[in-house]
């Protein structure tokens, strides 16, 4: 279902890493039936995403995980009150005082069902996805986010406070706002996935990506300067794409093809 789309992506944005697909295991039995193999290491949820990053489809319950931030925020266990107030964030030294703490720890979306397990694996390989994550820089990401308000305008709900990466920003906040994000990441997801200081996340319900995609390929005239063009041309033909490229064209450009002279539109009407 979403092979196409994901090599699209990467290719259009010179991706570095996998697209990601994150899939929610409600029962014990369907946990069962995912083909992904089960984490052999605990590590954090971040270190599962970078293992789905580099192309393993990997699965695991609360009991796999190092860091049990992505059990809390992914519905597979409960969150106590020493963390949903604030205090343990207070207690590490990240907040000024308590009330700031809670507010901020209140912020993070936490999946507010009960969940058996999640799996992850690249996204091309996958049937169906709760959500959609990746890495990459701030130019990808201007270029995610004007592909997103082609269709949806003006993301309303972006959100992040430099902690919980990928358990919070990428993961649980997408799925629960049914809405895009971006994440500046945090410690944790930037030393688990290796990422480079200029690297960000993206994250996304899993229906949205094909709009996503789609807005994407809309404004690449538009939205791409020509050095960059050529590049993108280049990877185009290595992988037999068609793709409607023009040169010598951006988003201003278009301002002479109006059926009425732009001065008319500024003329004062009263």
């Amino acid at each position: 279902m979403y092979n196409d789309l994901a090599k699209e992506c990467k290719v259009v944005l010179n991706l570095k890493r996998q697209i990601v697909g994150v899939q929610f295991l409600y029962i014990k039995e369907e946990y069962d039936d995912c083909p992904a193999e089960q984490l052999s290491v605990r590590v954090p949820t971040c270190g599962m995403a970078s293992q789905a990053m580099k192309g393993k489809y990997v699965k695991a319950t609360a009991e796999c995980f190092a860091c049990q931030a992505g059990p809390h925020l992914m519905g597979m266990k409960p969150i106590p009150s020493f963390i949903s107030s604030g205090r343990e964030y207070y207690e590490f030294k990240l907040y000024a005082d308590m009330a700031i703490a809670r507010q901020a720890q209140s912020g993070l979306c936490a999946v507010n069902q009960k969940i058996y397990g999640v799996s992850m694996g690249p996204l091309e390989i996958m049937e169906r996805v709760d959500v959609v994550l990746f890495l990459c820089d701030a130019w990808q990401a201007m270029r995610v986010i004007q592909g997103y308000t082609y269709y949806r305008g003006r993301a309303q709900n972006i959100g992040m406070i430099g902690n919980q990466g990928v358990c919070s920003d990428l993961i649980a906040r997408p799925y629960l706002m049914n809405d895009i994000n971006i994440s500046v990441l945090c410690m944790g997801t930037r030393l688990s996935t290796n990422a480079e200081d200029s690297e960000m996340g993206v994250g996304m319900p899993g229906h949205l990506f094909e709009d996503v995609v789609k807005g994407i390929r809309n404004t690449i005239n538009e939205a791409t300067e020509d050095k960059r063009k050529k590049e993108l041309q280049k990877r185009l033909e290595a992988e037999e794409m068609d793709y409607p490229i023009e040169y010598g064209k951006i988003y201003v450009s278009n301002i002479d093809k109006m059926k009425y002279p732009e001065e008319l539109y500024l003329k004062e009407l009263y």
